[in-house]
C-alpha cells in the first residue's frame, strides 16, 4: 500500500453543509485540493455528486466508478458498457489523469484486477505509428478479442490486407485503420451496419477486454485453480463451458480472481498519491451491512454446484478491511444541515392565473439572492426565455456557472439536465431552479426518444422517408413524381422548392412553406399509376369523387358515433392506495408513452361508455403492463376480465406474470389451454360461471360455446394480428357488451384503418424502455460461414440462438444440417405438432439455459420472453409477412444487450417480398412496428372500413390524400358544416417575407432531414408544436441562422393569421397586404378604427385587402410589424 505511507493519517474531520450538491463549493471555500475520493451511501447519491462536480466544478477532471451493478454471487456478467467505462476509469486513476473519483461505499469494498494488469494491457495507436500486424492480432486475441470476417460488435475484430476493422470496448463505434506497408496512414470511425466509414480520428486506446486475462496461460491457471477449490468442478457451468468449448459464459467474471497467480487489487491501489477520502456518514454502517450481505449469499449459493461460490475473501474487502484501509487516508465526512430556507417554494407556472408566471415572480421579489434557472437543453432555453420575457422576466444566457458567478447578474439561465430538482444554498446567496419546478406534474425528457404524433406522424415519416422517383400526391395538382429540393437564389430572396414533375415532363415546384398540401402517394398498385397532367380537369374530378365517398363514409361514421355514446355501463371504480400499492410493483420506471396510455385507459374506464381502444406497441415496450393495470382496475371493481392469446405458450407466460402481480390481492386468476387437462379444463368453466374466477387468460377456447361468464367487465385481445376471421367474427358480440382492449405491435391493415380514422379509440407506445438497444437486421443470402459466425458470436458472450425454419417436414434435415455445421452446440427443436408437454420441457430447458439454440418454426413469433437470446436467424424470410418478421424479430433484444437478427434469402425472390425485406430492414429502430403497419397498409391496402366499396377511390388519389378528406369531412359535419368542393382541405395562411427564409444546407445538410423538419413546420398547427419544433432545430444543429430564425418567424406568423382568417401576408418593403378569407374573425369596425385612425398608412381594397404601408428594409421589422398589427387585429386581445 504505497499511497498509506505518504500520507499518515489524520484525525476525523467533519464538513457540514447545505445540500449534497454544495460540496464542490463548500471543499473550494476550505481550500481542500485535488486528488479526492468521494465514497457516497447508494449509486443515486453517487450520482447527484457525479452531477455536481460536472455542474460546480468542471475543469476537474471527474470520473464516477460504478460497481458490476449486480448483487454478489450473481450468475449474470456485467454490462459491456460497464466493464469497458471501469477499465478505462482504472487506467486514467494509475495514469494521474483523474482529480475527483466518485463511487459508492460498496463498489469500494469489491476487488479489483492487480493494477499491472490494468497498465499492461493498454495499447494506444496514432496516425504515422508503426504496427506489425502478426504481432497485433496477438496481442488482440490475449486481450479477449475474437477475430471475425465482418465487425459488428465489441471485442471483434478483422483484418483484411492492409485494412484492420475493430470494435473497442470503450468506444461507440468500430475503427477502420489503414496501413500503409507497417505505418498507419489513417484511422476512421464506422457504421457497423452500413460499415462506411464516418469520420476520421488521430489516435485511439485499446483497453482489455475482461477484467482478467484471456490468453492461453491464464485460462490453464484457472482450470488448475478451480479444481483445486471445487470438488465437483465437472458439475460447474462456467468450469464446462470453458474447458468444453473454450467460451467464458455469464457469471465467469466471479470466478475472476482465479486467472491471476498473485493477490488482486482494490481500489485504493489505483488511488493518486496525496488523495484526500471525503465519505458518507454511514461508511461503517454501510460497510458492514455489505459484509453481512455477502455473507448470506455465499451461503445462500453454496448448495449449488453448478455455480459454486468462491469464498468472500477472493472478491471482496472485509468490513475491517475496508475501514483499515480508510483509515490511513485523511478522511472527512460530510454532515447534511439544510436549514428551512434552502427549500424552493412553489414556482410553478400556473395557466389558470392571469399572469402563470406570478408564483416565479413573487419568489424573485422576495429571495434577496440571485437566481439561475437551469433548462434540459438549449432549445428548451430558448423556449423558457422567450416565455420569461412576455411576463416581464429577462433571463440573460450563461454558458456556465462559472460565467453566472463572474457577471454577478440577478437572474441567469443555462443548460444543464443532470439535477433531479433546484435547491437553495443560502450562505452562498444563490438559487437553482430546474424544469422541475417550473413544470410540475410533467415528464422532463432527458433524451430526445422517437415517438409520432397521432395527428401527422404518418404525413411527417412520409416524406422523411422518399427518395428521388417516388410518386407523391399534390393536394390541388394530382399525382407527380419527387425530383428532389431545389434552391433558387435572387438575391436576398433565396428560397427551397421540392421539384415535382407531371405527365410530359411538365414540372411543378412547391415552395417548402406549402409542403402541407403534398403527401407520399400510398395505394396497392403504385407502379400501375399514371402521372397526371397540369392543368386537366381530370385530377378535379377524381378528386370530387373521392370526397364524396368520404362525405357518405363520414356520415356513416357519425352514425356508429352516436350509436356508441348511446351504449352505457357502470363506471369502473377502485381504492385509490390499493391501487398506488399495485403500481409499485412494477419495478421499471414507466416510459412517457406507457404512462399516457395508462392514463387514457383509465379514463375510458371512468366513464360510463364502453371502451373499444386499440394500443399499438413494439414488441418488449410494455404492453403487458398496461393490460394489468386495466385488469386489476376491472377486477378489484367486482367485474371479470378475460385476457385472450393466440398461443399456449403467451397464455402460459402472460398466466405465470398476472399470478406473479396480483399475488398480494384477493384476486383469482387463471390459464386456459391445451397444456390445461380436462379435470383443470372444467373446473375453470365452472369459475368462470359462478364467479369464482376474477381473470382469465387463455387462447380461443375462451369463445366458443359452451363458455360462460358471471360477469364479464372487460375483454383484452392480445397480438390481435394472429387471429382469423373466424376468432374476430365470434368476438364481436362482446364489443357491444363489454370493455375491449386490443394489444398488438403490428396492427393489420383493416384494424390500423379504423384507429386512424378515430373509428376505434388509439393509443401508440414508441418510446423505448431505458437502456434498450436497437436490433441489428442483416440481410444475406444462405451462408453456412454466416451462420456459423452469427451463432458463436453469441454463445461465447454466454447468450442464446432461435433458429426459425417453418416448414415442419424438413427441419428434422436442417437439425441435421446444423449439428454438423455447429458440434458443440445444443440445439432443441420445437414446433407446433409436439405433444403439449414435450413442448413445455422444450421451451422450459431453454428457458433454463440447457441449450444454446433452438431449432423452431413460428411457434416462438409469440410468448417467449428470453432475455439471454439476442441472436435470431431467420431462415427464408422471403416467405414472412412484414407483421411475422417484426414479431420473430422482437423475440431479441429484449435486454440492454445488443441483439442481431438475420434475414437469410435464396438467390431470386419475388417482387413484394423483396418490398417487404427491405421494410424490415430499413425499419431498425425502436419503435419501428408502427412504421411497419403503416407500410403493410401500402403493400397490402386498408380494405373496406364501413364495408363499402372504397378502393377505387383511395386507389386514384393515395391512401394519406383520401384519409385526410375523410378527417376534414367528419370535422365538418361535426361542426355542422359541408367541406368545400374548392381549394384546400384545410386552411392555411401563406406568408411572404421576400427575403430568404428557410434551413440552409451549412446548417442542416441532409436533405431528407429538411424535408422532414419543413413539413414539421408546415403542420404545426399550435404555438406548442412550433416550439417543439425550434427546440429540435437548437439541441441538434446549434442555434439559428438569420435564414432559419426569418422561416420560424414566419410559421409563428402564420398560426396567428390563421386563427385571425387571413389567407395571405405579402410584406415588401414597401407595403404589407393583408387578404382576408370569408371566415375571418377580424370585424369590420376594427378595420375602419385603424383607417380612421391612420389614414395615410392604411387602405382598404376590394373589400377583402389591407394595405399597411411602410418603408422597412430589414425584414425582422417587417415581422415585428405584422406581429403588432395582427394583435391589434384580435377581437380577443
Amino acid at each position: 500500500m504505497n499511497k498509506a505511507a505518504s500520507h499518515p493519517r489524520n484525525s476525523d474531520r467533519s464538513l457540514a453543509i447545505t445540500h449534497l450538491v454544495s460540496l464542490p463549493l463548500e471543499l473550494s471555500k476550505q481550500g481542500i485540493s485535488t486528488p479526492l475520493l468521494l465514497m457516497a451511501a447508494d449509486a443515486n447519491q453517487a450520482q447527484q455528486l457525479y452531477a455536481a462536480w460536472r455542474f460546480f466544478a468542471p475543469h476537474q477532471y471527474t470520473i464516477l466508478f460504478k460497481d458490476w451493478e449486480l448483487l454478489p454471487y450473481e450468475r449474470f456478467s456485467p454490462q459491456q458498457d460497464l466493464i469497458s467505462e471501469r477499465l478505462l476509469a482504472l487506467w486514467k486513476m494509475r495514469s494521474g489523469q483523474v482529480d475527483v473519483i466518485i463511487t459508492t461505499v460498496t463498489a469500494m469494498m469489491q476487488k479489483l484486477p492487480p493494477v499491472d494488469f490494468i497498465m499492461q494491457h493498454t495499447l494506444q495507436l496514432k496516425k504515422k505509428q508503426a504496427l506489425n500486424v502478426i504481432s497485433f492480432k496477438e496481442s488482440l486475441l490475449e486481450s479477449g478479442y475474437q477475430h471475425v470476417s465482418q465487425v459488428l460488435s465489441p471485442r471483434e475484430f478483422s483484418i483484411r490486407g492492409g485494412v484492420i476493422d475493430l470494435f473497442a470496448i470503450s468506444s461507440s463505434y468500430p475503427y477502420r485503420i489503414d496501413l500503409f506497408d507497417n505505418e498507419i496512414d489513417s484511422i476512421h470511425t464506422f457504421d457497423p451496419i452500413n460499415q462506411r466509414r464516418l469520420k476520421e480520428v488521430t489516435e485511439i486506446r485499446l483497453l482489455s477486454a475482461y477484467e482478467f486475462p484471456t490468453d492461453q496461460e491464464s485460462i490453464c491457471r484457472f482450470k488448475r485453480r478451480f479444481c483445486e477449490l471445487f470438488t465437483h468442478a465437472k458439475h460447474a457451468i462456467v468450469y464446462q463451458s470453458l474447458k468444453q468449448r473454450g467460451i467464458f459464459a455469464a457469471g465467469i467474471e466471479s470466478y475472476f480472481p482465479l486467472f491471476f497467480e498473485g493477490p488482486l487489487s482494490s481500489l485504493w491501489e489505483y488511488l493518486p498519491s496525496h488523495t484526500t477520502v471525503l465519505s458518507t456518514p454511514q461508511l461503517k454502517e454501510i460497510a458492514h451491512y455489505f459484509a453481512q450481505e455477502i455473507q448470506s449469499r455465499f451461503q445462500l449459493a453454496g448448495g449449488d454446484e453448478s455455480y459454486p461460490p468462491l469464498p468472500p475473501s477472493y472478491l471482496y474487502l472485509s468490513e475491517q478491511e475496508q475501514l483499515d484501509l480508510s483509515d490511513q487516508y485523511l478522511l472527512i465526512y460530510w454532515q447534511m444541515n439544510q436549514p428551512d430556507n434552502a427549500m424552493l417554494p412553489d414556482i410553478s407556472i400556473n395557466r389558470r392565473l392571469n399572469h402563470p408566471l406570478q408564483p416565479l415572480a413573487d419568489f424573485m421579489e422576495r429571495w434577496p439572492g440571485r437566481t439561475l434557472i437551469l433548462a434540459d437543453s438549449l432549445g428548451r432555453s430558448e423556449i423558457i426565455s422567450n416565455l420569461l420575457q412576455e411576463h416581464g422576466l429577462n433571463p440573460q444566457w450563461q454558458r456556465s456557472f462559472a460565467d453566472f458567478q463572474q457577471e454577478k447578474i440577478p437572474l441567469g439561465i443555462t443548460v444543464f439536465s443532470e439535477f433531479t430538482s433546484g435547491f437553495i444554498l443560502p450562505e452562498y446567496q444563490l438559487a437553482f431552479i430546474t424544469e422541475s419546478e417550473l413544470y410540475q406534474g410533467q415528464i422532463r425528457h432527458h433524451q430526445r426518444r422517437r415517438s409520432f404524433s397521432q395527428e401527422s406522424g404518418e404525413q411527417i415519416m412520409d416524406l422523411a422517408e422518399i427518395k428521388e422517383g417516388d410518386l407523391l400526391v399534390h393536394e390541388a395538382h394530382g399525382i407527380g413524381r419527387y425530383k428532389g429540393l431545389e434552391k433558387f437564389d435572387e438575391g436576398e430572396n433565396a428560397q427551397e422548392f421540392m421539384h415535382l414533375t407531371y405527365h410530359q415532363g411538365a414540372s411543378l415546384y412547391v415552395p417548402v412553406s406549402q409542403i402541407h398540401l403534398v403527401s407520399r402517394y400510398r395505394g396497392t398498385q403504385a407502379n400501375a399509376v399514371q402521372l397526371h397532367t397540369l392543368g386537366s380537369d381530370k385530377w378535379h374530378k377524381q378528386k370530387q369523387k373521392a370526397l364524396q365517398q368520404a362525405r357518405d363514409t363520414a356520415a356513416d361514421l357519425l352514425d356508429i358515433y352516436a350509436q356508441r355514446e348511446l351504449q352505457r355501463r357502470p363506471p369502473y371504480e377502485v381504492d385509490h392506495s390499493l391501487y398506488t400499492q399495485f403500481v409499485e410493483g412494477f419495478i421499471f420506471e414507466e416510459t412517457p408513452d406507457q404512462a399516457r396510455a395508462i392514463e387514457e385507459i383509465l379514463q375510458d374506464m371512468r366513464s360510463s361508455r364502453p371502451m373499444d381502444r386499440l394500443i399499438c406497441a413494439d414488441v418488449g415496450f410494455g404492453k403487458t403492463e398496461v393490460a394489468l393495470r386495466a385488469a386489476f382496475v376491472a377486477a378489484m371493481s367486482g367485474r371479470q376480465v378475460a385476457l385472450l392469446a393466440p398461443t399456449t405458450l403467451l397464455v402460459d407466460q402472460h398466466t405465470q406474470t398476472f399470478v406473479n402481480r396480483l399475488l398480494d390481492f384477493p384476486i383469482k386468476v387463471e390459464g386456459l389451454s391445451r397444456f390445461s387437462g380436462t379435470k383443470d379444463s372444467q373446473r375453470i368453466l365452472d369459475g368462470l360461471k359462478n364467479g369464482a374466477i376474477d381473470i382469465v387468460i387463455g387462447t380461443d377456447k375462451l369463445i366458443q360455446r359452451g363458455v360462460n361468464f358471471h360477469n364479464l367487465g372487460l375483454l383484452i385481445i392480445d397480438e390481435e394480428h394472429r387471429f382469423g376471421v373466424r376468432q374476430k367474427e365470434a368476438l364481436k358480440k362482446y364489443r357491444a357488451q363489454v370493455d375491449v382492449l386490443t394489444m398488438t405491435a403490428t396492427p393489420i391493415p383493416r384494424t390500423l384503418s379504423l384507429a386512424l380514422e378515430k373509428l376505434r379509440d388509439f393509443s401508440l407506445i414508441s418510446t423505448a424502455p431505458e437502456k434498450r438497444l436497437a436490433v441489428k437486421t442483416v440481410v444475406h443470402t444462405f451462408s453456412s460461414g454466416l451462420i456459423q459466425e452469427a451463432v458463436w458470436r453469441e454463445i461465447k458472450r454466454g447468450g442464446q440462438v432461435f433458429f426459425v425454419h417453418n416448414d415442419i417436414a424438413s427441419i428434422e434435415g436442417m437439425r441435421e444440417q446444423l449439428q454438423i455445421l455447429l458440434p458443440k452446440v445444443r440445439i432443441c427443436l420445437a414446433h407446433g405438432r409436439m405433444h403439449e408437454r414435450e413442448l413445455e420441457q422444450v421451451m422450459r430447458g431453454f428457458l433454463r439455459h440447457q441449450y444454446d439454440m433452438m431449432l423452431c418454426t413460428t411457434i416462438v413469433e409469440t410468448g417467449l420472453d428470453i432475455s439471454n437470446a439476442n441472436t435470431i436467424i431467420i431462415n427464408r424470410a422471403d416467405k414472412f409477412g412484414l407483421a411475422q418478421l417484426h414479431q420473430l424479430r422482437g423475440r431479441v433484444g429484449r435486454s440492454s444487450h445488443q441483439a442481431y437478427a438475420y434475414l437469410l434469402l435464396p438467390e431470386t425472390i419475388g417482387k413484394e417480398a423483396e418490398k417487404r425485406v427491405e421494410a424490415i430492414r430499413m425499419a431498425s429502430e425502436l419503435g419501428a412496428g408502427f412504421f411497419l403497419a403503416m407500410q403493410d397498409l401500402e403493400i397490402r391496402g386498408s380494405g373496406e372500413v364501413l364495408g363499402a366499396n372504397q378502393s377505387g377511390e383511395i386507389q386514384q388519389v393515395g391512401l394519406s390524400l383520401y384519409s385526410d378528406m375523410l378527417r376534414q369531412a367528419v370535422k365538418f359535419l361535426q361542426r355542422g358544416e359541408q367541406i368545400s368542393d374548392q381549394g384546400q382541405l384545410t386552411f392555411n395562411a401563406e406568408i411572404k417575407l421576400h427575403h430568404t427564409a428557410l434551413l440552409p444546407e451549412s446548417y442542416c445538410p441532409n436533405v431528407h432531414e429538411r424535408l422532414l423538419l419543413y413539413k414539421k413546420l408546415a403542420q404545426a398547427v399550435d404555438k406548442t408544436a412550433l416550439d417543439s419544433v425550434l427546440e429540435e432545430l437548437i439541441d441538434r444543429f446549434g442555434l439559428l441562422p438569420p435564414a432559419s430564425k426569418l422561416l420560424l418567424d414566419s410559421h409563428y406568423l402564420r398560426l396567428k393569421a390563421n386563427f385571425l382568417g387571413i389567407s395571405l401576408i405579402d410584406a415588401a418593403e414597401e407595403c404589407i397586404k393583408l387578404v382576408f378569407a370569408k371566415h375571418t374573425l377580424v370585424k369590420p369596425e376594427q378595420l375602419i378604427a385603424l383607417i380612421q385612425k391612420q389614414p395615410k398608412n392604411f387602405q382598404l381594397k376590394n373589400g377583402n385587402q389591407l394595405l399597411f404601408k411602410i418603408n422597412e428594409s430589414d425584414p425582422f421589422e417587417r415581422i415585428l410589424l405584422m406581429n403588432n398589427l395582427l394583435n391589434a387585429l384580435n377581437p380577443v386581445e
